[in-house]
């Protein structure tokens, strides 16, 4: 027996128009509970449902559609699959990307207080908030339900249940649901006179965004005991969160960034979690003496010197990943490969940490680029024997009067090829082929190269380029 589907008015929203033309009209208001997860799925993908007055999540078919966006008043996309899905209308709308994969060791709570920061200042500002990832079920419910437990005060339960009311296929994946419990226990509970301080570290999310900065949790072996002097690290820039005081501790290697970036975590503490001490920076050349102690003392007296802890050492090595976009066009006439190497060692030795010297953090934190003849070739085009020119500037123009031009965008970890659209095919192929069979640590090995031909250009490619 087919089993009907309920109308989506009883969800309180309006039919969508692609899956009405697609089902049968009804009326009946059939418990979504005996569909199957395929129906669910088929059922609420075309969806953007409505969570309260200015929020709405759905999934990457609501994301592409323009015209749904508008209908519903969005003025701010929250895009929590940024690894996959491009932000399809920068141009309309206000984005904010969240570069997460769907898989239970993915760490989202790193993030949390930034997401509720964006999500409650674009309500507080009158605007209307989409939250989407591929399907709308597990990133983008998730990042809403952490967003109602803090708002609401409520337990996961409660939060979860009320995003499921109005979007039945909710359901964070098993790790995610583990850290958003986690995260809520520590995050609604004070640390006490005789509890353990809590410690957080500063530190680039990922290789798919190595330009954005996370405060993770740094948990204690075993469990519950005090963080120590031991899981700090120079290079790196901490927060430490005791019963009267918020700390920040910057090592002599880190960079003015990763400073702004603890001082604002410090910042979000006090904010989301409701925490009365002010922020001291003990690493400053002004700092209290006594305060300064104390932040010592709290983890269990001073190890001088501070040394490098192995573990961070994959993450800071993102630092030295170096910010895009870079255009780079074939050009025969252009210099050897060899010495586009030469200037990539320099410029690497360039882009390393160096200490901090700024007392207050920059209002709007931004890199230092570096000089154009010191930018690097990415280490995946090192291998090639083809030359390549930079381009010192670049706009839309610059594609616009190509004809028999080659180019490589270079986003981050993201590269890209531009075809242009009088280049024969078997130079396409070759150049192809010369590039996929060298090896590449940036981006990783499993990330293929996207070949993208004049006029026909991905939404991914113009995200990258604009950006």
């Amino acid at each position: 027996m087919n089993k009907k589907v309920p109308s989506l008015k009883s969800f309180g929203l309006p039919p969508s128009r692609s899956l009405e033309e697609r089902r049968p009209s009804t009326s009946d208001q059939t418990d979504i509970s005996t569909l199957t997860k395929d129906e669910k799925l088929a059922l609420f993908l075309p969806v953007c449902s409505k969570i309260d007055d200015n929020i709405f999540v759905g999934s990457v078919q609501i994301a592409s559609n323009k015209t749904t966006l508008l209908e519903n008043n969005v003025t701010h996309i929250l895009n929590c699959a940024g690894v996959i899905i491009p932000n399809y209308f920068p141009d309309d709308f206000v984005y904010k990307t969240l570069h997460l994969f769907d898989g239970r060791s993915q760490d989202i709570t790193s993030m949390s207080y930034e997401v509720l920061e964006y999500i409650e200042s674009v309500l507080q500002s009158g605007g209307t908030i989409f939250i989407h990832c591929e399907k709308g079920v597990s990133r983008s419910c998730s990042m809403l339900i952490m967003y109602k437990m803090w708002k609401n005060r409520v337990g996961f339960i409660t939060a979860s249940e009320d995003v499921k009311a109005k979007r039945p296929i909710c359901q964070p994946n098993d790790g995610f649901l583990r850290q958003i419990l986690l995260w809520w226990k520590r995050s609604s509970e004070p640390v006490t006179l005789d509890g353990p301080p809590r410690l957080y570290r500063i530190s680039p999310d990922s290789v798919r965004s190595p330009s954005t900065f996370v405060a993770r949790y740094v948990a204690s072996s075993p469990q519950h005991a005090p963080p120590t002097a031991a899981q700090l690290d120079p290079r790196g820039a901490f927060v430490l969160h005791t019963y009267s005081h918020l700390f920040v501790w910057c090592g002599p290697l880190a960079t003015d960034e990763m400073r702004h970036h603890a001082l604002l975590h410090a910042e979000r503490l006090r904010r989301f979690e409701r925490v009365t001490a002010e922020v001291t920076h003990v690493s400053s050349s002004d700092a209290d003496p006594m305060l300064v102690d104390a932040f010592w003392a709290a983890l269990g007296g001073k190890r001088d010197p501070i040394e490098p802890v192995a573990a961070y050492d994959a993450e800071y090595r993102l630092l030295l990943v170096p910010r895009g976009p870079f255009l780079w066009r074939y050009d025969p006439s252009a210099a050897s490969s060899s010495t586009s190497t030469d200037a990539a060692a320099a410029a690497a030795a360039t882009a390393a940490p160096t200490a901090a010297v700024v007392e207050s953090p920059p209002s709007s934190p931004t890199p230092t680029p570096l000089p154009a003849d010191q930018l690097p070739i990415p280490p995946s085009m090192q291998h090639l024997d083809r030359p390549w020119r930079l381009l010192e500037s670049f706009d839309r123009s610059t594609l616009a009067n190509a004809t028999d031009d080659i180019f490589m965008l270079h986003d981050n970890m993201r590269l890209f090829l531009w075809i242009g659209p009088e280049v024969a095919s078997p130079d396409i192929a070759s150049l192809i082929a010369s590039h996929e069979a060298g090896g590449r640590d940036v981006p990783p090995k499993d990330t293929p190269v996207q070949t993208n031909y004049a006029g026909k250009e991905s939404p991914q490619f113009w995200t990258s380029f604009s950006r």
